[in-house]
Parts: C-alpha cells; structure tokens; sequence
C-alpha cells in the first residue's frame, strides 16, 4: 500500500563556518536532519547522521494527527546491497575505528610500550564485535518481521 513520504528537514546552522579560519571549521560539521509528519508537520525522529539506514516496516502512524505515512524504513530483504553494508559500517563508525586505532597506536605505545598493543587489540576487537552482534539481531528480528508480513 502506498503512503505519503515523511519530510525531511536538513539543518546546518554553522554552514557558513566552513569557509572560515581552520579551527572554526569544525563547527562545519554540525548538522542533524528532522523529519515529520507529511499530514500535520509534526516531528517524529530527529537524526544527527545523515543517510542513516533504519529498519523497520516502512509504516508510521502519526501519533498527533492519527495518519499513516511513510517513515523512510525497510526491512532487511527489500534493501540493496549497498544499503546492507553501509547498515553495518556507517561512515561514523569507520571514522571513529580509524580515530581509535591511531590514538592507541601512538599516544599509549609512547607511554605505555607493549602493553598498549594489548589493550588496543583487545578494544579494536571487543567493540566491534559488540556493535555487529547488536545489529546481527536487529537484522534476523527484520527479516522474521518481513517474512511474517508476506505470509
């Protein structure tokens, strides 16, 4: 069934920051997205990461107006491939592994010596393994979800 798309409403209050001395320019990177309902304009998600991916049935019903709209989710099997690597390496996350593993490779080895290969590899190896763990589950609960709506 078809339903209207929710808006998006991009937000980037220090835009004009990004032409502006170099440390300024970090304020350039600021900016969340808000998205609403399509009938009444009311807010339903706020995202401070553009482009995130999220699962769900891709139905939404507006909880001031009483509409249904598009929410901008899907399930599992209706994304591209794409969609599905990025669901589980969004940009954030390879920024934040590349920031990590750099800090521990040369803050820590200067203060600390073989120790601090330890307890790099032990963080560069828990944390993902967490963080895709999680996703694992959210991932088989969508496809359960999507096989049980086609039945």
């Amino acid at each position: 069934m078809y339903y209207p798309a929710a808006t998006r409403e991009d937000h980037d209050p220090f835009d004009v920051l990004r032409i502006a001395p170099t440390f300024l320019q970090l304020l350039g990177f600021i900016h969340w997205s808000t998205y609403r309902c399509p009938h009444c304009s009311d807010v339903f998600r706020t995202d401070y990461w553009s482009d995130s991916i999220r699962l769900g049935r891709g139905e939404r019903t507006c909880r001031h107006c009483a509409n249904v709209f598009d929410d901008g989710t899907r399930e599992w099997p209706q994304l591209v491939k794409r969609q599905k690597r990025k669901y589980f390496v969004p940009t954030f996350i390879v920024a934040a592994g590349v920031s990590l593993f750099l800090a521990i490779l040369c803050v820590p080895v200067i203060l600390l010596g073989d120790r601090a290969y330890r307890v790099a590899g032990i963080v560069l190896l828990v944390v993902p393994l967490l963080w895709w763990s999680m996703r694992f589950v959210w991932v088989f609960l969508s496809i359960r979800r999507y096989n049980a709506d086609s039945r």
